[in-house]
């Protein structure tokens, strides 16, 4: 049995089983192919930094090498690049792709527009997440206390500090919300507080101010304006920011489902390399 425990030893613990099994995978067998049987999980709901539970994540503490998903099918010559990445057929589906770069896959995505930087070590762990040198709200800096994204494909939303809440509660929301158009939302099960807006004409979604986070190894700036921070839902439009009422996790970034929609990125296991394609060709 091995116990993998993070950054907050005190607030999530797995304990898991070794295990292996016969399994076929693009019709070849394996016959001991080795993956992790979770037996106890006190991970807290809210605390949704733990991504790669079929073996797509980087951190290796108290975890055996033998059991990586992507070496493993490399090794087993079912794949000939440690690479993935997520692809979206409509909003709401999707395909996890492993093997092969997005370029070799899109005609309109070109290997000369990738930037590549290394992964991010947060915590003594090598994890899928970037620093990002500068992040402006509305073109402006602002000085938050920790600029690191990490990447979280199973979060629907981009989950920033309340520092940033305020700055969009003040230049944005609170005028709808004193007319009646908006409402602040709480999610009780998971802690987490956002806005959303009558789907109306009477709110002007164009004045929502832009955000964007610049990495200084790529040389790339990811940009997220109105036309990206919403969703429509039973008449209503959801903001795609979602914030941390809870003060321990206050200074985390999580990036979401907005950075997959919008951008292709990459990621790379054994080099721990993190890619991303420019939009415009180039």
């Amino acid at each position: 049995i091995g116990e993998f425990l993070g950054e907050e030893e005190n607030l999530y613990k797995y304990t898991a089983d070794e295990s292996s099994d016969s399994v076929e995978i693009a019709g070849k067998k394996i016959k001991n192919f080795n993956f992790l049987t979770v037996v106890e999980n006190t991970v807290k709901p809210k605390f949704i930094v733990n991504s790669g539970i079929i073996g797509l994540d980087l951190r290796r503490k108290n975890i055996s090498e033998k059991s990586t998903f992507i070496r493993q099918l490399k090794q087993n010559n079912l794949i000939d690049n440690d690479v993935f990445y997520f692809e979206y057929t409509d909003k709401e589906n999707g395909n996890l792709i492993v093997g092969e770069y997005p370029h070799q896959r899109n005609k309109n995505l070109f290997e000369d527009n990738i930037a590549e930087t290394y992964a991010q070590d947060f915590a003594g762990e090598v994890m899928w997440g970037l620093n990002f040198e500068d992040i402006k709200y509305n073109g402006t800096s602002v000085d938050f206390n920790v600029k690191i994204g990490m990447f979280s494909i199973e979060s629907g939303y981009i989950v920033a500090p309340s520092k940033l809440r305020q700055l969009y509660l003040k230049t944005f929301f609170a005028e709808f919300i004193q007319r009646g158009l908006c409402r602040e939302e709480t999610t009780e099960d998971n802690g987490y507080e956002g806005f959303s807006c009558e789907d109306s004409s009477k709110v002007n979604f164009k004045n929502l101010q832009p955000i964007s986070f610049y990495q200084r190894g790529m040389n790339f700036t990811f940009e997220f304006t109105y036309e990206e921070l919403f969703y429509l839902y039973q008449g209503r439009k959801y903001f795609r920011i979602c914030f941390q009422s809870d003060e321990i996790f206050d200074t985390y970034w999580f990036m979401g489902k907005p950075f997959f929609e919008k951008y292709k990125i990459y990621f790379k296991t054994d080099s721990k390399r993190i890619g991303v394609y420019k939009l415009d060709a180039p």
